[in-house]
Parts: C-alpha cells; structure tokens; sequence
C-alpha cells in the first residue's frame, strides 16, 4: 500500500506558491466556521510558527513537489494506516455537522 499521507516534517512546494511549508500535522480541522478538515497543516520553512495564527491548510492535490521527505518509521506506518483507515468516517462527521 502507497501510503497516502505524508510524514510530518516533510517539506513541500504547493501549486501557486513560492513559500515552502513544512507539515506539521494530517487531517487538521481548519476553519473552525467552516468546519473544513485539509489533508494537512502546516507552517512556513523555515520559519517555522511564530505564532498561532501561521497555521497553512492544504491537501494532496495541492502539492507541487516534495522537497524534503519527512522521517519514515514502523510507527509511522502504523499512524499512517490508522488515518487512511478513518478518513472517511471523520470526513463524514464533519460534513454533517456542517447541515
């Protein structure tokens, strides 16, 4: 299985962009009005969150490149096929407490 999020502390170049950022966290809960979950968050590189309104949200699809990988472990992986495995649902709950 290709793992479908990528490590925390990998560096990326989104499409549009000219900023790198750097991930620090998957399936975050962005736009708390909203409710809008992103596939990441994020902050400026190398910045770094200066503060705690520099908080990026993107998903996949938005990635132009991947600069640097983020470290890669057995727990990792083991993290990793927790998120895929409840995307979905967490998607879902959201969606409708959005109605």
């Amino acid at each position: 299985m290709k793992e479908k999020f990528l490590p925390i502390g990998t560096v990326v170049l989104l499409k549009n962009g000219e900023k790198k950022v750097m991930i620090t966290s998957c399936l975050v809960l962005a736009n708390l009005k909203e409710k809008k979950i992103f596939d990441y968050g994020g902050c400026p590189y190398p910045e770094g969150i200066a503060d705690s309104k520099v908080g990026i949200g993107f998903n996949h699809a938005d990635i132009k490149e991947v600069v640097y990988p983020g470290y890669e472990d057995n727990e990792y992986k083991m993290f990793n096929k927790l998120l895929v495995n409840n995307e979905e649902e967490l998607r879902r709950q959201v969606n409708e407490s959005n109605k």
